[in-house]
This record gives C-alpha cells, structure tokens and sequence, in this order.
C-alpha cells in the first residue's frame, strides 16, 4: 500500500513509528496512511499514543473509566474510555463526541506540567540550534514540562509539535542564550567538545531545572504542514522540474567578515554541469551574485526558505544557518536518505561545536598557529569603518579579503566533495 499521506510506515504491520514517536497497531497504521485527519493529529502531536501514560492527564478527570463508546471512524474496531470530569462532567482523552469533552483539546486541561515561555533574540543560526535543543527537551522529559517560544524567527515554529502556546502569565519567563550573555560555552569549545544544541540544553536545563540531553540527532525539529510539502518548490516554478538542486549560501554578514570564502563561484564553474544550483541569502548581508546559479538572493523569507531547504538535495555554505537548517528541516521523500551539507569552516571555529552527524566540513584546525588546539573566533579579516568593537578581534594571517585559513581550502577538494555526492 503506498501512504497517500506522508506516513513513512508499513500500514501492513504494526511496531514502532519513528515519525509521530509511538507504537501503533496495524489498524492504525492503515488509518495514518490512507487517512490525512490521522495523520495530521500525529503532526499535531495530539495522539494519545504519542505520550507516555499521563501524557493526556488533566488533574480534574477521573481515574477509572465510567463508560466506553464506539470509534466511528476507526470503523467501530476500537473502544474509547469515557471518564468523569470534575468540571465538565465526562470526558473521552483524544476524541470528539456528542456532550462529551476531548480531554486533549480542551482549554481546561491540566496535567501539572511545568510551563516555560522561552526567549532567544540571537539570530537565525542559533534560533535554528534551539529548535533541535527544545526538541530534546520534549524528548526527554515529555508531558511533564510544557513550552512556548519567543524568539527573533517565529517563522521556525510553525506546525512544531514541541510546542505550546502558553499565555506570558500563564508560564515561567526563561532565557535560552546558552551562555546567559558571557559566551561561556564558545570559550570553552576548545577544550570541552560541546555542540551548540548540546550548550542550549544546558543553559534551558538550569533555567527549567530539570536535566535532560540530546537523545536523538536524526529526526527532524522543523516541520512542514502537509499543504507545505505539497506545494510546488520555487526552483520547479523556475525550472518546470522538481529536482534535484542544491542550496549554496556564498555570503557573510557585515559584522563576521572573517567567514569569507573567495572560492564559491569555482565550486559552482566545477560542478554546474552535473549538479543544479539555487543560491540565497539575504539582502542586508553581502552576497556577491554567483553566475550558473539560479539567483534567490532576497527573494526567500525565512518560511520560503525552510520550504526551499525541504526539497533540497544538499547545501554549500559555511558555518551560518543554512548549515543548521539542512540538518534539522524534515525532507521531501524524493531524497532518498539524507540531506548533503558541505561546510567551509577554515579555522575560526571547533567543529565539534556546529558539525552535525553526516556533514563534510572542510576545516583546518590544528595546521596553523591561530587555530592550533581549536577555533581562534576572530569577528574580521581587516578592520571596518564603522567603529565596531569586532574592529579589535582581526584574524591573524590576513590575505587580502579571507583569511589564510580560509585560503587554504581547495575549491578543486571541495568541487570532488559535492559531486561525489550529488551522484
């Protein structure tokens, strides 16, 4: 049976489904496959079988079920539990019927979890990172602690079943900056292999006060609703073909010039023939045009481009957020295993701190003496002209507009990289 609604599970067998979390039985695998309105409460997070038990508890529902009614729709094989409800009177777990709340969606419902309203204003690479680091947090601790965002990219949130929304007076103010302002965990990237979402889930794990860590890398931490997935990608409204294309993010921010690559466009020239280029980035940072890309410099906004990403084979960057993105986006089921990243670090920055499981990372740290035992975290190659305090944090071997560091990568090594790939 092939799943008319996205559902990556064999409907004719019953186990564990890595999507929505939970053990399904084979009716309901059947149902999420062939029925979109099953398929989206698991998107929604909203199957009971989701949670562990007390997923769905609310401290005004009875304990022992006082009645059973026939599910309708799931053609009368199962029978869902009725319970009393101190404030409604009855109430079925996840499902509507006639004078009987759903428990799952009723605005009343209280399961004594904690209730956090997170708040990061950094910018679209690190709100990328907390996406993954709120996605561990509900991993782990599941129904007890409850989330809402307030962050610089709400655009990443959208159709996100981590979390909540949760009134500012209803929940607990909580800062996500992994480093409460003092960079503590970049300082220590060095010495101590922390990534990035590893640091976040530190910082929200002592603000929250419960303990819990990365479980799982793989699944995807920003999602698509389904009329998203199907709608036609801007590179098929361009092209008239679906794919495959790759991303390529050649640009810097003004303020981050010791990030500067010279060798995007011979990447490009090396590889135009075999592989489909898309490039982005946007109009405040400087992106010089690229000639045999499509050119989608300021033409994406955050959520275009997180739809831009999901149909993608690969991406070519270096350590900004599309690299994040390219981890952490769920993909369209045309690529077959994993979505590619190709990365030009140099050595301003530890791998360890930003690499995801997968990616090639062309890095030198530990061959010059800037960056001997990990990332120097210099801000500029030259000093600007605009009185900025990164003016004092200038890399050490400048040449011309990259860094030595950066020169040292080989466009040819690179151009090898991702058409091995792309094959």
């Amino acid at each position: 049976m092939v799943s008319a609604t996205g559902c990556e599970c064999d409907p004719s067998t019953e186990g564990y489904c890595p999507r929505h979390r939970c053990f399904k039985i084979k009716k309901l695998r059947e149902l999420c496959a062939t029925d979109q309105r099953y398929f989206d409460q698991g998107e929604r997070w909203e199957m009971p079988q989701q949670w562990e038990a007390g997923a769905t508890a609310c401290v005004h529902r009875g304990v022992t079920a006082i009645d059973a009614r026939d599910c309708e729709s799931c053609g009368k094989h199962v029978q869902v539990k009725i319970f009393a409800c101190a404030l409604h009177g009855r109430c079925a777990m996840a499902k509507d019927f006639d004078g009987i709340k759903n428990c799952s969606t009723c605005p009343d419902r209280d399961n004594g979890a904690k209730r956090f309203v997170i708040h990061d204003g950094l910018s679209l690479g690190d709100i990328v990172c907390l996406t993954g680091a709120v996605k561990a947090l509900r991993d782990s601790l599941m129904w007890r602690v409850e989330v809402d965002t307030r962050t610089s990219c709400p655009e990443l949130w959208e159709h996100c079943p981590y979390v909540t929304p949760l009134a500012d007076d209803k929940a607990t103010a909580v800062r996500a900056d992994y480093d409460r302002g003092r960079y503590a965990s970049v300082h220590a990237s060095n010495q101590r292999p922390v990534h990035q979402v590893e640091a976040y889930c530190e910082s929200l794990a002592r603000e929250i006060g419960e303990a819990f860590t990365v479980r799982d890398w793989l699944a995807p931490s920003i999602l698509l609703s389904s009329e998203e997935k199907g709608w036609t990608s801007q590179f098929q409204e361009i092209t008239g073909k679906p794919g495959p294309f790759w991303i390529v993010n050649a640009g810097i921010k003004g303020d981050y010039t010791a990030k500067r690559w010279n060798g995007w466009q011979d990447v490009i020239d090396r590889t135009c023939d075999r592989v489909a280029w898309v490039q982005i980035g946007a109009s405040e940072h400087r992106h010089p045009a690229l000639s045999r890309a499509i050119d989608l410099r300021g033409k994406t906004d955050l959520r275009q481009l997180v739809r831009l990403v999901y149909h993608a084979s690969g991406v070519l960057c270096g350590v900004t957020g599309l690299m994040h993105l390219a981890h952490w986006v769920e993909r369209s089921p045309l690529i077959p295993f994993r979505r590619h990243a190709v990365v030009v670090s140099g050595g301003r920055e530890s791998p360890s701190w930003f690499a995801y499981p997968g990616q090639q990372i062309f890095h030198t740290i530990g061959e010059l003496d800037c960056c001997a035992h990990g990332g120097c975290w210099r801000s500029r190659v030259t000093a600007e002209s605009d009185g900025d305090p990164k003016n004092e944090s200038l890399c050490e071997h400048p040449r011309e507009t990259q860094g030595l560091c950066m020169e040292m990568i080989d466009p040819a090594a690179v151009a090898d990289t991702v058409l091995r790939l792309a094959q």
